[in-house]
């Protein structure tokens, strides 16, 4: 909080430059209490003037007339009543009045005054607000309700003081910002944008007011409505997940569509009737061989030789080429007669 005493100087111009810039920033980020403390300056200004007031000059003007009217009356009346020194009890009477309004009416007035400033001060109904700018690359506050806003380098933020005698959340967004807002039934959240406004009572979104021809707005969490301040009969109703746009013809969806993978499972490799041969032997520990002359074994066909199991890998095989095999009595033991690749 800045000093009072140097917004003061500030005002009679009796600042140092670099205070200057102190009090300048301040009141950036603090209009309305700039605002008031100049009032206050202003009134305090107009007290000093009434104490200065020239009583005797004053008091001289008014006695001089007085003067010629009161003669007069003393002369002309012939009842009103004497002193013992002559003069009309009148104007006695008056000239009291008027000696103790010289010694007290001034400093009553200035009472006054100073008693009207700081009524003003204290119970004159004005909006305080604070605006913020976001220096940094991702600049977090949060608003006095507990909404959580998450400011783009760049933006700027308006917001009230306080909620608490407002019927409305209402705060002015120039950029791009991410709101978490605090869930409150009984007072609506709006942000106020590029002549557009969203509407929520409790949900997570984005706003995009940076361009000037378009706003856009995404959806992260609840439901929000899109709408122009202009004519808020103009508005749309965007879903969790949902994204539009508003150019100023109306409303676009921006929401992306999920993509779909689908998976492809790598292709088989080619391997020659001889090596296929060979790894069923293997596997079997040579009680899988071959017999006879029916093979193509140049020919290649793709299967797949990471497996250990016998009976998956001649399934495999059954799929791409005719095999003949005959069991010799255990579960492993095969003779194989014909192996032709189709």
């Amino acid at each position: 909080m800045i000093k009072k005493e140097l917004i003061l100087q500030y005002f009679d111009n009796t600042i140092s430059a670099d205070d200057a810039v102190l009090v300048q920033d301040w009141a950036e980020q603090n209009p309305e209490d700039f605002r008031l403390m100049q009032e206050l300056w202003a009134a305090d200004n107009k007290v000093a003037e009434i104490q200065l007031f020239d009583t005797e000059l004053a008091w001289s003007s008014f006695m001089d007339a007085l003067e010629t009217p009161a003669v007069e009356a003393s002369s002309s009346d012939g009842e009103h009543l004497q002193d013992d020194d002559g003069a009309p009890e009148e104007t006695e009477g008056l000239a009291k009045r008027v000696t103790l309004w010289k010694k007290w009416g001034p400093a009553a007035m200035a009472a006054t005054a100073f008693i009207v400033v700081v009524v003003l001060y204290f119970l004159w109904p004005t909006d305080q607000y604070v605006t913020h700018f976001a220096n940094a690359q991702t600049d977090q506050i949060i608003l006095p309700d507990s909404t959580i806003v998450s400011l783009e380098e760049g933006s700027e933020i308006k917001y009230p003081k306080s909620f608490d005698k407002k019927e409305k959340r209402i705060v002015n967004l120039d950029g791009i910002a991410v709101f978490d807002v605090a869930s409150d039934p009984n007072k609506p959240f709006i942000v106020e944008a590029s002549g557009m406004g969203v509407k929520v009572l409790g949900t997570i979104f984005e706003l995009d007011a940076v361009d000037s021809v378009q706003t856009g707005v995404k959806n992260i969490e609840g439901l929000i409505r899109f709408f122009e301040l202009a004519n808020e009969e103009s508005f749309i109703d965007v879903k969790e997940g949902e994204s539009f746009i508003f150019d100023g013809n109306g409303f676009t969806e921006t929401t992306a569509k999920p993509q779909i993978f689908y998976f492809s499972p790598p292709p088989l490799p080619y391997h020659t009737v001889r090596e296929v041969v060979d790894y069923l032997n293997k596997i079997t520990d040579g009680q899988t061989v071959a017999v006879g002359e029916n093979f193509d074994w140049q020919r290649e066909l793709q299967v797949s030789l990471e497996t250990n199991n016998l009976e998956e890998l001649i399934r495999a095989i059954k799929k791409k080429a005719s095999i003949t095999l005959v069991n010799k009595g255990c579960s492993e033991c095969y003779e194989i007669h014909r192996f032709r690749v189709r």
